[in-house]
């Protein structure tokens, strides 16, 4: 998710989930094309970690969107444990937030 309008709806609309490993907002949409946001603040750790969450966030969220009978937007905010973890981990936070 790019685009700000998107993320502010997200962030307004969506119901949200939280785990030890990271919160979750969720907007179902009607439109087609889910969507992911990774937001994590500066100030959690590196650079390098920062990305290679995200990373691993992302590559999780498309492994299930394919299941997903509908569209959804979905911001990740996720906490300092989630550095230290590995994809399955992300895929199954993503799988229990969506109800997969």
């Amino acid at each position: 998710m790019k685009n700000e309008s998107e993320i502010r709806r997200t962030k307004r609309a969506g119901r949200q989930f939280s785990e030890s490993i990271a919160t979750a907002k969720i907007f179902k949409k009607q439109e087609l094309g889910s969507k992911i946001a990774v937001i994590i603040p500066g100030s959690l750790c590196s650079s390098v970690k920062r990305n290679r969450t995200r990373r691993i966030f992302f590559e999780a969220f498309r492994e299930v969107i394919d299941v997903l009978p509908y569209s959804v937007d979905v911001i990740v905010y996720p906490k300092a444990i989630a550095i230290q973890k590995g994809k399955n981990e992300a895929r199954s936070f993503l799988e229990r937030a969506l109800g997969i």
